[in-house]
């Protein structure tokens, strides 16, 4: 009875992943290489052609950095953000160099980016890394899916680029 209880908690811990900082962690469809939040507005392209995006009062920006695994494609819809209790959609990819709505899906091939707009007020202040929930939004299969994702916090300064993660590495 105890040894089930035992690998009963221990199945629970590892299904519900974390990730410190720098570190990679494996979501269902690839690898999280990086995870960022900065207060810097960003332009984003095609953003108007979101009917239902709703921007909090005071906003921040979050950078989910992967890189996919072979045979799978990502788009804004597979994933969200949740922070407090609140789920946080991806509003857009980076395609091109820059941040776009973009309603398709990537497929693999370098690293992707999604980004998120959270409400900066739940954001914690003065924590280096804010811990926040990757959600994922897809049917699930055999797995938990949700992971606890370190986000480095960067302040007023711009987003790494996939080039500059891969360099960093």
């Amino acid at each position: 009875m105890i040894k089930k209880l035992v690998l009963t908690i221990v199945f629970s811990c590892t299904a519900f992943t974390g990730v410190i900082s720098g570190a990679e962690i494996r979501f269902r469809s690839g690898v999280i290489k990086a995870a960022e939040i900065s207060n810097r507005d960003i332009f984003i392209r095609n953003i108007r052609n979101n009917k239902v995006l709703e921007m909090p009062e005071k906003k921040c920006f979050a950078v989910v950095t992967v890189a996919l695994d072979k045979g799978r494609s990502l788009s804004i819809f597979d994933y969200s953000l949740i922070l407090d209790g609140k789920t946080y959609p991806s509003i857009a990819l980076r395609k091109n160099g820059r941040f776009e709505y973009f309603d398709g899906s990537v497929q693999d091939g370098g690293l992707q980016q999604l980004l998120f707009v959270l409400d900066a007020f739940s954001v914690s202040g003065n924590a280096l890394d804010e811990e926040i929930v990757l959600h994922c939004n897809l049917p699930q299969e055999n797995n938990e899916y949700d992971v606890r994702v370190k986000f480095r916090k960067l302040g007023s300064r711009s987003f790494r680029k996939p080039q500059e993660i891969l360099e960093a590495k």
